[in-house]
């Protein structure tokens, strides 16, 4: 029986990384150890910046205080919901400050698409969680879905991410084998690794021309 697609991709991707490994590693020699990562957040944090993102790590009973400051800007965010993001009163705490959330839902064809594409273009913020980070290349796990639109991290040109402690993990190859359930997303499932770079412009590298120029995660519980 031909394997399911959500396995095609999980296989193809460990695949990948087994390919990868030293060639003098003998065919069937056991994996080698997973490196040790003493502190997760901080080997996160270092990867992360040194690419141009941020990490914000605030102790548990100022993590919503954190964010809402993130979010007040001088136009409105788009916002993963409520139980996508995992923080508890931080709708309340972003309501109370004033920040306007827009509705991400997007007609499928027009009239409305293209005035609704447009508003959401206009958004400063994009407010995002995580499904799992890598500490080794600093990566988000990123998917679409139910409460958590694309264009979230697509579209404006600060995306701050929620990034649960829980869901660090030291490699790509320790994400793919401890939450298999996210490699079967298919199409939903982005990899993320700092802000938006190019150098296709006279191989100037611009942030900010593909996606977000700014990128900062916020260490929560």
């Amino acid at each position: 029986m031909a394997p399911a697609a959500g396995d095609v991709s999980r296989e193809a991707i460990l695949g990948a990384v087994r390919r990868n490994r030293p060639r003098d590693a003998p065919v069937g020699a056991p994996a080698a150890p997973l490196p040790e990562v003493p502190d997760l957040p901080d080997a996160f944090a270092r990867s992360l910046e040194a690419l141009g993102g941020r990490v914000l790590a605030p102790p548990p009973e100022r993590a919503v205080q954190v964010v809402v400051e993130q979010c007040r800007s001088v136009g409105p965010i788009l916002a993963w919901s409520a139980a996508e993001l995992g923080l508890a009163g931080l709708d309340a705490a972003l309501a109370a400050a004033g920040v306007e959330r827009l509705d991400p839902a997007v007609p499928e064809r027009e009239p409305g698409r293209g005035e609704q594409l447009g508003r959401l273009a206009g958004a400063a913020v994009g407010l995002t969680g995580a499904l799992a980070g890598i500490a080794e290349t600093g990566t988000l796990v990123l998917a679409s879905g139910p409460g958590r639109p694309r264009l979230a991290w697509l579209l404006p040109l600060h995306h701050v991410a929620l990034l649960s402690r829980a869901r660090l993990l030291p490699t790509l190859e320790s994400a793919i084998e401890s939450r298999p359930e996210v490699w079967s997303l298919g199409a939903e499932l982005a990899l993320v690794t700092g802000p938006s770079r190019s150098g296709d412009i006279e191989l100037v590298l611009t942030r900010g021309v593909h996606g977000p120029r700014e990128l900062t995660v916020v260490l929560v519980p």
